[in-house]
């Protein structure tokens, strides 16, 4: 996504916690729970100093009579300790209960994208694949790590700050004044210096996308690179990234690692104010030892949190960033999700109807790859989709499988607009058969029936009968019960073009979409492929992208695309 693209107002933590907040069951009392307990700490933070400081002047004031008060002791000690086992209680039952909360948000997320990831929304193509991974794992890791470390951290700096504040005031007026000061010049240097490392947090980010992404593009093409081709460009890829992502993590971390130092010598500053107050105050006898004393602990319980967190400000920028991130591919659903509030109607049983009405789409800021078309396929025929690379053929599959939505003109599949059409009907409706089809590790009858769940054991072989894969199955250890890894290469390449046909056939589909289907076979392996789509989907609409010039022959009739428009059928 570009940057510009995400520089938008709403864009931080809070937009994301407000996206996927309602998605996490009873995400609004567990929140309440936890700033409840939280809030509920303020106790022991405000007594355990006092009494600590009463049990002091206690101490000084038994040197002038030679006798130790065991019970001006006793009574405060007692109730430190028990404060402190009730606080460290809480403290316990608060941080589980954030921690599950984390865990619950970061599964729905997780899932989310996983649902998005299925969906295939077009909005997705504006990220590069590496880029797309890194957002989906690095950046929600990152996230739920960050999270754990520093929340539990910032609601006890905020129980603190208030409740030492409180007790200062009641002591001498210049003593939270010292600290809220402290903690002003704090913070502004922390800001200061996240707004300087920002920029170079997000181009880090962008350049672990980009490792990613060579990294999946070495391994996509690792055949090539094991026989020595094209590994210099691969190595110039890797030093390119490897470079830029040295430069940003360097004064990325810089920065952000000075905040800690600067912390440090402020803090320490406001300790020797408020020290040496304390020590006029002592001698002009307006504060005891014990009080001066308690408010020493007051001021360390209000800034060493804020100490803490200005520490985690590398881990804190990281997290603002991937929010951005994370929260970009999660609003790439959002164009989906308002045409699937008006998506109702559900298409007829029986071979679709295509119809294109004068329609137009482009890319991004791009000329339009579509311009004007309009054509029919009759239910029941067999078109094949002809035309040279780029002009559009591609992207009127994704046009028909609802991926991408029209900038204008309409679709309809027997005479439903395509628009309004329910999401489900669609994935009954219509199948896809890829060029590069989708294999998952698990067995061969899972691997053809993902998309059709309902579909017998009995269904699927008999599926694999009639397109033909039943002869490569044979072949392995278990037939249909053999697990195959995710890049299928238990499988012959014409077999798992065959498993993507077969998906096809397990289901009741009104319009077959294929891309490619006989790409790359010998004649007499796309001679079956083309036999077999003529018989077994006779009563089916189809249409056929393909540059083989059987294959095309094979179709009833065929559309020619250029400049986007229809230019013979």
């Amino acid at each position: 996504m570009s940057g510009s693209a995400e520089k938008q107002t709403n864009t931080g933590v809070g937009a994301l916690l407000a996206a996927t907040g309602p998605g996490v069951r009873g995400f609004r009392w567990r929140v309440a729970l936890v700033m409840t307990l939280s809030v509920s700490l303020v106790g022991s933070a405000i007594v355990i100093p006092y009494l600590l400081g009463t049990a002091t002047d206690a101490v000084i004031r038994s040197l002038s009579v030679d006798a130790l008060p065991t019970r001006e002791l006793v009574v405060p000690l007692g109730v430190v300790g028990a404060v402190s086992l009730i606080g460290a209680a809480t403290s316990y039952a608060r941080d589980r209960l954030l921690i599950q909360l984390i865990e619950d948000w970061d599964s729905s997320v997780r899932a989310r994208i996983v649902a998005i990831l299925n969906r295939t929304p077009g909005g997705l193509a504006q990220f590069a694949p590496g880029d797309l991974l890194s957002r989906c794992v690095t950046d929600l890791d990152t996230l739920t790590r960050t999270a754990s470390m520093t929340l539990s951290a910032a609601a006890t700096a905020i129980v603190s700050i208030l409740g030492s504040l409180a007790v200062m005031l009641w002591f001498d007026i210049w003593f939270p004044l010292i600290t809220v000061a402290t903690l002003i010049a704090i913070a502004a240097v922390g800001r200061l210096l996240a707004k300087r490392a920002r920029p170079h947090f997000e181009q880090q980010m962008q350049e672990y996308g980009s490792l990613t992404g060579v990294v999946l593009d070495a391994y996509m093409g690792r055949d090539a690179y094991r026989s020595g081709r094209n590994s210099a460009g691969l190595h110039k890829q890797l030093a390119d990234v490897d470079e830029g992502l040295s430069a940003s993590t360097f004064h990325s971390t810089r920065l952000s690692g000075a905040a800690g130092p600067a912390s440090s010598v402020l803090e320490s500053i406001g300790f020797v104010l408020v020290v040496v107050l304390g020590a006029f105050r002592i001698a002009a006898g307006s504060l005891t030892v014990g009080e001066v004393q308690a408010t020493i602990q007051y001021f360390r319980q209000a800034t060493g949190p804020i100490g803490i967190l200005t520490d985690l400000l590398h881990s804190l920028q990281q997290a603002a960033t991937s929010a951005r991130r994370v929260l970009a591919v999660l609003r790439s659903d959002d164009a989906r999700l308002q045409v699937a509030a008006v998506a109702t109607v559900d298409l007829p049983g029986g071979a679709l109807e295509v119809s294109f009405d004068d329609v137009c789409f482009h890319y991004g800021d791009g000329a339009h790859i579509i311009s004007g078309l309009s054509t029919t396929l009759p239910a029941g025929s067999h078109t094949a989709l002809v035309g040279p690379s780029g002009v559009g053929k591609s992207t009127v599959i994704r046009l028909l499988l609802s991926l991408l939505q029209p900038d204008s003109g309409a679709i309809t599949l027997s005479g439903r607009d395509l628009r309004y059409v329910h999401h489900d009907s669609l994935v009954n409706r219509i199948a896809i058969v890829p060029q590069e089809p989708w294999i998952f590790t698990g067995t061969v009858t899972e691997n053809i029936r993902c998309m059709r769940a309902d579909v017998s054991v009995v269904g699927v072989r008999a599926a694999g009968a009639r397109c033909g894969l039943d002869r490569y199955v044979e072949a392995l250890p278990a037939g249909y019960d053999t697990v195959i890894s995710a890049d299928g290469r238990e499988l012959p390449s014409n077999a798992r073009r065959l498993v993507a046909i077969a998906r096809a056939l397990v289901g009741s589909p009104g319009l077959v979409l294929m891309d490619e289907p006989t790409a790359g076979m010998d004649p007499a392996s796309a001679a079956h492929i083309e036999a077999m789509i003529a018989e077994e989907f006779r009563d089916v609409t189809v249409l056929v992208v393909s540059h083989r010039n059987s294959t095309i022959a094979a179709q009833q009739n065929t559309l020619a695309l250029a400049d986007g428009r229809s230019v013979a059928n």
